[in-house]
C-alpha cells in the first residue's frame, strides 16, 4: 500500500473532523442565539405589562389620594356640625347611670390606675407580701 493514500486518508479525517467540530459549533451559537431571542421577546413582553400595570397603579393612587382629600374636607365640614348637634343633646333621667354603677366604675379605675402605677389603691388594705415570704418556711 502507498503511504500517500495513507496521508490523504488520515488529513481527509481530519479535515472532516474538523468541519463537524466547526458545523456544531455553528448549530450551538445558532441554538443559544435563538433562545436569547426568546427570552428577550418574553422580557419586552413582561415590561408591557408591567408598564400597564404601573399606569394604572398611578391612576388610582391619584384618584385615592383625591378621594381622601376630599374626605377630609368633608369631615372637617361636618365634624363641628355633629359635636355640636350632641352636645346640646339633654340626657333622659331614665338614661343615667345608677348611683351603685357609678362607684363600681370609680372604684374600678381606682384600683386599675394603682396597678399601674404599682401601689395600692386609696381605701384598701395593703395585701402585698412582704419582701421576704421566698425565705420564710413552708406551714405544713
Amino acid at each position: 500500500m502507498n503511504p500517500v493514500f495513507a496521508y490523504i486518508a488520515l488529513g481527509s479525517l481530519a479535515v472532516g473532523g474538523f468541519a463537524g467540530w466547526k458545523v456544531r459549533d455553528w448549530r450551538c451559537d445558532a441554538q443559544a442565539a435563538a433562545a436569547q431571542r426568546a427570552a428577550q421577546r418574553l422580557a419586552d413582553q413582561r415590561q408591557v405589562e408591567l408598564d400597564t400595570l404601573a399606569q394604572s397603579y398611578n391612576t388610582l393612587s391619584g384618584d385615592f389620594i383625591g378621594l381622601q382629600v376630599r374626605l377630609r374636607d368633608a369631615g372637617r365640614e361636618t365634624g363641628g356640625v355633629i359635636r355640636e348637634i350632641y352636645r346640646n343633646v339633654k340626657v333622659p333621667v331614665s338614661c343615667a347611670v345608677p348611683d351603685s354603677a357609678l362607684r363600681l366604675l370609680d372604684v374600678a379605675q381606682l384600683r386599675a390606675n394603682a396597678a399601674v402605677k404599682g401601689t395600692t389603691p386609696p381605701g384598701e388594705p395593703d395585701r402585698r407580701l412582704p419582701a421576704d415570704t421566698e425565705k420564710a418556711v413552708p406551714v405544713r
